[in-house]
């Protein structure tokens, strides 16, 4: 198995958590940095960060947004489970599914 792969297959087993945390760093930001960029005090994002809930739909939009990725690639969607949303909470897969059918504003 390459490095490549066993990358992939890694960052496919981080929580949600892991994903806020691993993103914003690379960025240079800290927890009150990116809680100010989405509207929230750093004692959310520490939740976001080390419990094992998912924000609200739109926090969890605002969170991509602001670390320059995908609402997929947050939640660690890939494409061929992009339909499912299987393991998060069915009242968000269903707003995650709304928002994207929504067109591009890129």
């Amino acid at each position: 198995m390459s490095d490549v792969t066993k990358e992939t297959k890694l960052k496919d087993k981080q929580s949600f958590g892991q994903r806020v945390a691993q993103n914003r760093k690379a960025k240079g930001l800290t927890q009150e940095d990116l809680g100010e960029r989405i509207g929230v005090l750093q004692r959310i994002m520490h939740h976001y960060e080390n419990k094992a809930e998912y924000p609200p739909a739109q926090k969890t939009i605002d969170l991509a947004q602001a670390l320059g990725m995908s609402v997929d690639e947050l939640l660690g969607i890939g494409n061929e489970d992009k339909d499912s949303y299987q393991d998060i909470n069915p009242r968000l897969a269903k707003k995650l599914r709304l928002v994207s059918n929504l067109p591009s504003m890129i």
